[in-house]
């Protein structure tokens, strides 16, 4: 289903916890995927942290969809999508549920992208269930769509 996945993005810009919560998603990735790079898109207050990320190859800060003028927002966002899509990145796991940077994620040429059902410009989704833990919602999202998931336990 998913061929010639060399580079991975984890797209999940805040916070700490979320940053913990997503981790088992990322060791099924790397455990599918091991040959691949996997590379963590956040944002500046959790920087400190991606070297304690375990199977994360290195973050790539995407700080302008913070800012307060809509120009730097723009121009910040514009310099992204080049970056990325000079990484030649050939999957997303968007973390988040937001139509607007699920938009950049198709703009960034990013082959398969992985995120919730109900969020535009994904090509594979999966049910949000609210009452499930954090952890097992992103993992949902590989297994609804084939991926084997590794058990957090």
């Amino acid at each position: 289903m998913f061929y010639n996945v060399k580079k991975i993005l984890i797209f999940k810009l805040c916070c700490f916890g979320d940053s913990v919560f997503i981790t088992p998603a990322i060791k099924s990735l790397k455990s599918n995927f091991p040959d691949s790079e996997i590379i963590y898109a956040h944002a500046d207050w959790i920087r400190n942290m991606i070297p304690f990320i375990p199977d994360i190859d290195r973050g790539i800060l995407f700080e302008s969809v913070y800012e307060k003028s809509l120009l730097k927002k723009i121009k910040g966002t514009l310099r992204f999508i080049r970056m990325i899509r000079r990484e030649k990145i050939d999957m997303v796991f968007y973390g988040h549920r937001t139509n607007l940077l699920s938009f950049v994620l198709m703009l960034c040429g990013i082959r398969y992208r992985l995120g919730y059902e109900g969020t535009k410009y994904l090509t594979h989704r999966a049910i949000f269930i609210n009452s499930l833990p954090e952890f097992e919602r992103y993992q949902r999202i590989l297994s609804d769509n084939g991926i084997k998931i590794i058990s957090s336990l």
